[in-house]
């Protein structure tokens, strides 16, 4: 694959050499996130149920208790605010969230309401190179160790990112739930990739061969307190964020907050969110050819020799670049060097992800690269693996960067502007 015929101007990389802030309009392989809202053109390939002037919230709500089991269901406009929201609900200053490896909104989220996220997941989450099928397991021993002090509640992420987009096994999640129960402590799932979760332990997991996803995912369910989910990553939606509640008083208390803050929603977003929602209840095939050309593209990478982490995620594939471009020093950002570098020759972009480690702050040495559900094809996977082992053949030539500003907030870094070495004026983060 040719690089695209592009001029660097005189004003440099636009947005100060960090590809995750340019606009998705102006890239031309997007793998930045797994999210329809920014692959709005991937929706023309669903064949949908026409949209319901009539699918309102309660028709949303409906069909998600229908969907997950859940008495009680709050839609929102997007699933950091199901976040937020249920945080919200939950979380008192001083009071650990036990999880395998929350994502960095979820935890920023808890952390806003005074929480702490303690990290509980298995040793296998940490090792990239490791092919077992179950990353997203809890190590039930730390679980208790957290357990025993103040805890707002054990956040279970399904095909955690953090651990490469992995599932968790039912006979852990039924371990979790028990000692939870022990305590009192409720359990809440991140099941924006349930079905992923799911359909992997359809097929890996003894005693669930021949398992309906969907009875698994009820199953899923049925073993928690809560759910958040994200819509926009597995169903045919731009919009869509869901709290799932079992406890009446805390769904009253989070229409509270609704009411106070806000959906977020439009009717038209309502009803697009009722459209998926019927979507998604009748077929799951789409998220089983996302999960194909996962698959597709990881085996590409790998046999050029590419240090990717095993096995393939569910909805992504994450690069070691620590072990790609090894002649960049961490004070060179080799992740946000390599994604600027990839985006200029090649019109490609993933985003920087924090180590597979028990310490959030651990330094970001892994590009990940998503695959939004219906938005590409197999030939177009094939071009980007292309791309990306010609950019494997020249990685050596790839300048480092640093940092020119960063905001002082948690989430500065994501919008920090850099230079490539030499070139600016650096600030610390």
């Amino acid at each position: 694959m040719k690089p695209r015929e592009q001029e660097r101007t005189d004003e440099g990389f636009p947005y100060g050499e960090n590809a995750a802030m340019l606009p998705s309009a102006g890239v031309r392989w997007d793998l930045l996130s797994d999210s329809l809202q920014h692959h709005a053109r991937a929706l023309a390939r669903f064949e949908r149920s026409p949209v319901e002037p009539e699918a309102d919230g309660e028709t949303c709500e409906t069909l998600a208790r229908e969907l997950f089991g859940f008495p009680h269901n709050i839609v929102l406009g997007q699933g950091r605010q199901a976040e937020a929201l249920l945080a919200r609900l939950l979380v008192r200053p001083g009071y650990a969230v036990p999880a395998n490896l929350a994502f960095p909104t979820t935890r920023l989220h808890q952390e806003l309401c005074g929480g702490c996220s303690v990290c509980v997941a298995g040793a296998q989450a940490f090792e990239p190179e490791e092919s077992s099928a179950f990353k997203s397991d809890v190590d039930l021993d730390l679980l208790r160790e957290a357990l025993r002090g103040q805890v707002a509640y054990v956040c279970i992420e399904c095909s955690a990112n953090g651990a490469g987009g992995h599932p968790i096994r039912l006979e852990n999640l039924r371990a979790v739930r028990a000692l939870a129960s022990e305590r009192g402590v409720p359990v809440v799932l991140d099941a924006t990739r349930i079905f992923e979760n799911a359909l992997r332990i359809r097929d890996a997991e003894p005693g669930t061969k021949g398992r309906s996803v969907h009875a698994i995912v009820r199953e899923l369910c049925g073993l928690a307190d809560a759910m958040t989910l994200s819509l926009t990553k597995d169903f045919p939606t731009r919009v869509g964020g869901l709290v799932a509640l079992r406890d009446e008083t805390l769904y009253q208390h989070g229409l509270d907050f609704e009411l106070a803050s806000g959906s977020g929603l439009t009717l038209g977003g309502r009803a697009e969110i009722a459209a998926a929602l019927r979507h998604a209840s009748r077929d799951l095939a789409y998220i089983e050819r996302r999960m194909a050309l996962v698959r597709r593209l990881h085996a590409r990478l790998a046999a050029e020799g590419l240090p990717v982490a095993n096995p393939p995620g569910a909805h992504a594939v994450w690069i070691r670049v620590d072990a790609w471009v090894p002649h960049l020093r961490v004070e060179e950002f080799p992740v946000e060097a390599v994604n600027a570098a990839l985006h200029e020759r090649f019109g490609l972009r993933g985003s920087p992800q924090p180590a597979f480690a028990r310490e959030p702050s651990a330094a970001a040495s892994l590009l990940r690269l998503a695959l939004p559900v219906a938005t590409f094809n197999e030939a177009e996977v094939d071009a980007m693996a292309e791309c990306l082992i010609e950019f494997h053949r020249i990685r050596a030539s790839i300048p480092g960067l640093r940092v020119v500003h960063a905001p002082a907030v948690p989430g500065g870094p994501f919008r920090a502007t850099y230079a490539r070495c030499g070139a600016a004026e650096t600030v610390a983060l």
